[in-house]
């Protein structure tokens, strides 16, 4: 990986604000040195022994994808069926696919992807884990009424065929079975983490769920719908995370749960969280420090903080504010429109090019994505070499 670019010469700006870009650009050498960080972390999470890691390394149960031959030893390849991740698929509109990682919930109905898109209200997130979901029932029994799915749930005593990809850290304990860990994205709902929220959402369903294939933790999913070869999907938006297939003679601590006669097996880095120990500090600015501490999780998800959508954003409006603190941008007077945590979109990193004091929040943006680029391209590169076949490998990179 060449970063040559992201030290290019910083144009004619007050010297605050070159200083502030300054700190905002790491070097080749920054880059390596985290992806030999990344790498023991990843070591740390696959082993049996030695406390809880901050990159957990999460086992999703799935041991064969679409599209991919079986090696020999029995794994990697095949279907997604029912429990244990081999078996036929179910057939084409005889189970619903629910999607649940944000402010949005979606609700799906393949192969068509037939879809209901509801949001999820604040209070709901917030609230009582009971209350939403409450709300994930209703939607459920919502959505066969209106797209004429009556079919799946004309037997009330018969298991519904239903996949849930809930994007949030779990322990995956099986194909239908995962307890969520800790929530992120602003959820805080009580009376959820510790518990299976499969168990949850069938209990509050008022009947029996049956998974299709398997409940993901959302990148195991996309490592299936990506097609052949796909081992790492990244998902820089809200939520920032990888998946990847492992041999399973590396994964020690799940030796004793994995079938048999597997070779491989997808694991839920849940890198995200990589730097909560401390080992980045020496990369991270004040700016990152003050976004961490007004979070809703200091100390957590530190790697995420660093390159995901939710928080570049946020990023930028600090560093404008403290600019505008030394008297470099806009006259020394903070825009009212920026005053508001959060109120400066991602989005407005690429459209930011007026002249003037807009080069300067323009170079500003730019530090901060190409930060937030490199280090996504250091976590690919750490697993590529990981899985040592670069010649066989597709990247999937998904935000939502």
């Amino acid at each position: 990986m060449h970063v040559s670019d992201s030290r290019k010469k910083i144009p004619a700006l007050p010297e605050k604000a070159r200083a502030l870009i300054a700190s905002l650009t790491l070097s080749e050498s920054d880059y390596h040195a985290i992806e030999l960080q990344l790498e023991a972390a990843f070591r740390a999470g696959l082993s049996a022994t030695g406390p809880p890691q901050c990159v957990p390394m999460l086992c999703s149960h799935v041991t064969r994808l679409p599209g991919r031959a079986a090696p020999s030893g029995g794994g990697g390849g095949g279907g997604g069926g029912g429990g244990g991740g081999h078996g036929q698929s179910p057939g084409p509109g005889d189970y619903l696919a629910l999607d649940l990682g944000g402010t949005n919930y979606r609700v799906l109905l393949p192969p068509e992807i037939v879809e209901n898109v509801y949001s999820v209200p604040g209070e709901l997130m917030r609230g009582r884990g009971i209350d939403l979901f409450d709300f994930l029932a209703a939607t459920i029994a919502d959505f066969m009424a209106e797209h004429g799915a009556a079919h799946l749930a004309e037997n009330p005593a018969a298991p519904l065929r239903l996949g849930f990809t809930f994007s949030f850290p779990c322990e995956q304990r099986g194909l239908a079975s995962a307890r969520l860990l800790g929530w992120t994205k602003g959820y805080s709902a009580e009376g959820v983490v510790g518990n299976d929220v499969c168990q949850l959402l069938q209990a509050r369903s008022g009947r029996p769920l049956r998974s299709p294939g398997q409940r993901h933790r959302g990148h195991p999913g996309s490592l299936r719908s990506g097609g052949p070869c796909l081992h790492d999907r990244p998902h820089r938006w809200h939520r920032h995370n990888a998946a990847y297939v492992e041999r399973v003679a590396a994964v020690d601590k799940y030796s004793t749960e994995l079938p048999a006669g597997e070779s491989r097996v997808v694991i839920n880095t849940e890198w995200g969280n990589f730097g909560a120990d401390g080992c980045l500090e020496r990369f991270r600015t004040d700016l990152d420090r003050q976004l961490d501490a007004a979070s809703i999780n200091p100390g957590r998800q530190t790697f995420e903080k660093l390159v995901s959508g939710m928080y570049l954003g946020e990023l930028v409006r600090l560093a404008i504010q403290q600019l505008v603190s030394d008297g470099v941008l806009f006259d020394g007077r903070m825009p009212e429109a920026l005053r508001q945590p959060m109120s400066f979109h991602t989005k407005y990193l690429s459209e930011l090019v007026r002249p003037l004091d807009m080069m300067t929040v323009r170079c500003l943006c730019e530090a901060v994505s190409t930060r937030s680029a490199y280090l996504v391209a250091t976590g690919i590169s750490c697993l590529l070499k990981r899985i040592g076949s670069p010649d066989d490998v597709t990247v999937g990179i998904d935000g939502s």
